[in-house]
């Protein structure tokens, strides 16, 4: 049996957190790109990650809607994890009573994948579980934690499809559950319009783009801009934090780095149009944050989808492929630089000229967009 994206009825499920009131843009929203205006019916299902402070938002992404839950019902994390479930199921079983052929629930973390795993089997529906992290400590509490693990072995085996967001979670999945999963990372839909920016820029410009989750983070991510300062003087440094906008203005006056320009957008959009002005991208993680092992970073396939190659930390999974072909420098343990001859190397400004290129069309290749239109109709 094989049908087409026009003939899909599709419920997007996730949770999401929030920033000014409004929903930070994150794996969802590709997903909820790949297949906006493309397919029979699209409907979301948002719930706030930490508390009910924010409403939940469902329905057509062109037409949403807001469900208000009192916050009491997540004072306490145990019963608005049961209050979750059950707005999941709800949602679920009303999906389910759609008069429609093609049905598919895509999931993109445990907790919401969970119920859909089971369920959609019984009503002979397809299920798919986005995995876009995972974290073996994500729970101070063991008995969250197991549950939690649990809740991601269930969804990986259950689900008709798994996703694995990076190369190190789909051998986790492979080696623990014995689940097969594909590898559809956090990458973008190709848009070749930063192509033409290239020409345009100085070849003086670094970037780093993201979230600060430790104090460390930003130290580290001093420490190498000044590196890269010593080796290069002529550098500029943007930076664009999606958060704690006041502890990198206290570092910058601190440092002794020069040429600064700290940025407060919001929207990847705006961010990107700011990426796509420079020449390397950063991707600076503390591992001791503990979540850090089974991701591959959003912001390296920014960075490619604009043409950039990139400094990352060693511990984030970064695809294979992308290191053989050079557009990656991976820091020493400890974010560290112990071949300074060679991180030279790397920026000087005519190999980052030769990496551009590349850097587009590895983003090309892994177009998310296409990746997930693939793998839905295979289910098919």
């Amino acid at each position: 049996m094989s049908t087409s994206l026009q003939n899909l009825d599709i419920l997007i499920i996730t949770h999401i957190v929030f920033r000014n009131n409004l929903p930070i843009a994150g794996p969802y929203s590709t997903v909820i790109k790949s297949f906006q205006n493309k397919v029979k019916h699209l409907e979301i299902l948002e719930i706030p990650l930490y508390n009910f402070e924010e409403p939940i938002i469902h329905g057509d992404p062109l037409n949403l809607n807001k469900l208000k839950i009192d916050k009491l019902f997540s004072v306490v994390p145990q019963i608005k994890y049961i209050i979750d479930i059950i707005i999941t199921t709800i949602f679920l079983f009303k999906f389910i009573l759609r008069k429609s052929k093609y049905k598919t629930v895509i999931s993109i973390d445990p907790l919401s994948a969970i119920i859909p795993s089971i369920l959609c089997k019984l009503f002979r529906i397809k299920s798919i579980f986005y995995c876009v992290d995972f974290n073996e400590n994500r729970f101070g509490n063991k008995i969250l934690q197991k549950l939690y693990e649990r809740a991601d072995k269930i969804s990986s085996i259950n689900s008709d499809q798994t996703w694995s967001v990076c190369v190190s979670m789909k051998k986790y999945k492979l080696e623990n559950y014995g689940s097969n999963s594909l590898y559809i990372p956090n990458s973008f839909s190709y848009v070749g319009d930063y192509a033409e920016r290239m020409a345009k820029r100085s070849g003086n410009r670094v970037v780093w783009t993201g979230s600060i989750l430790t104090d460390k983070q930003i130290v580290d991510l001093y420490d190498i801009c000044l590196h890269i300062q010593k080796l290069r003087p002529e550098t500029e440094f943007w930076f664009i934090p999606s958060n704690r906008l006041i502890d990198f203005e206290i570092a910058a006056r601190k440092s002794t780095l020069k040429k600064i320009q700290i940025f407060n957008v919001y929207g990847q959009e705006k961010s990107r149009d700011l990426v796509s002005k420079c020449d390397l991208g950063l991707a600076v993680y503390d591992k001791n944050f503990g979540s850090t092992k089974y991701i591959e970073p959003i912001k390296i396939w920014e960075y490619m989808l604009c043409g950039i190659p990139f400094i990352i930390s060693k511990e984030p999974s970064v695809n294979p492929k992308i290191i053989k072909s050079g557009v990656a420098f991976i820091l020493d343990e400890d974010n560290k630089v112990k071949d300074t001859k060679r991180l030279k190397k790397f920026i000087d400004k005519s190999n980052l000229s030769k990496l551009y290129k590349i850097s587009l069309s590895i983003a090309k290749e892994y177009d998310a967009e296409k990746l997930m239109e693939k793998a839905i109709l295979n289910l098919f």
